[in-house]
């Protein structure tokens, strides 16, 4: 599994333990549809896991395993062959002795598709002369062993093909539909939750951290930002905090403080970035924050009062 889908079976693990905490069911209780999306998650991580060990399935010896298969037919008609070739020459019958007559390449250099053929020619020539010309030289339980190889290796000729292909529709494809297919109910949650809850929940911040959707392949970055006053005391609700950096791929320029003075900036690229902090009463100032793949970091920033 790569690191794009171990980052969605991640947020979709977070967002399941995230639905069903009891402190946040009463918030999540308003959020209509939101339990019949939740309860896809599960047995979307059952399919992905399954997928996952479909992917990982060992196919090294597949090759080895045919290839000892042919080698038994092969074997096993040449033993049968030289153990009857002596009586089909001395028969006179020379379509008989043709017939026995075959070398081990016949069977072992012959096309995936012909080996079974040429081994039950054999088989059927041995069977018609099994109680004449070659009794109490070979019993018909030595010949029926030929056949079960024959069949056995004509059942598994396709084995490293079938077993590839098997493992790239149901392990690498399917991982990459249930990928997106994760992304999808994250998003459809997300929508839900900022539809229907206010904008400074603590439960609907919770929620986004929860259904974070990598990007690039990597978990987003987010932020913690405490805004406090000079004196250390906090500020509340009033605070804005816009991103100057224009960029398409951020989700949102804007971010309110909730009442406790926290501006969370969640899903925002790495690296460093200049954000502007306002509030009624209080000098707008510049802060550079550095953004971490994968982390949350906490920053705190004091704002003067006019």
């Amino acid at each position: 599994m790569d690191q794009e889908i171990q980052n969605v079976v991640t947020a979709l693990s977070e967002t399941l333990t995230f639905g069903n905490k009891k402190e946040n069911r009463g918030e999540l209780d308003k959020v209509k549809t939101f339990d019949s999306k939740l309860a896809t998650i599960d047995p979307l991580l059952q399919q992905i896991k399954a997928a996952a060990t479909i992917q990982t399935m060992d196919t090294s010896g597949d090759k080895d395993k045919v290839e000892t298969y042919k080698l038994n037919v092969a074997k096993t008609a040449d033993r049968l062959s030289k153990k009857v070739q002596v009586k089909a020459k001395d028969s006179g019958d020379d379509n008989l002795k043709k017939a026995v007559s075959k070398p081990f390449t016949f069977y072992f250099s012959a096309n995936k598709n012909l080996v079974e053929v040429r081994a039950m020619q054999l088989v059927s020539v041995l069977r018609a002369n099994v109680d004449s010309v070659f009794k109490d030289l070979i019993e018909l339980a030595e010949i029926d062993g030929l056949a079960a190889a024959a069949k056995l290796f004509d059942d598994n000729k396709n084995l490293v093909s079938t077993n590839a292909k098997f493992k790239k529709v149901n392990g690498t494809e399917k991982l990459q539909k249930l990928g997106a297919e994760g992304v999808g109910v994250l998003n459809d949650l997300r929508t839900l939750g900022e539809g229907f809850l206010k904008p400074d929940s603590e439960v609907l911040a919770g929620l986004l951290a929860a259904t974070d959707i990598p990007e690039f392949g990597k978990r987003h970055t987010n932020v913690k930002v405490l805004v406090v006053k000079m004196d250390g005391s906090l500020i509340g609700k009033s605070v804005v905090a816009t991103d100057l950096y224009s960029t398409s791929k951020k989700k949102k320029n804007t971010y309110k403080s909730n009442a406790d003075s926290i501006v969370s900036i969640e899903e925002h690229m790495p690296g460093k970035f200049i954000f502007s902090f306002s509030a009624n009463g209080f000098e707008t100032k510049e802060v550079e924050i550095q953004f971490e793949k994968g982390k949350t970091l906490s920053v705190t920033v004091v704002l003067k009062e006019v």
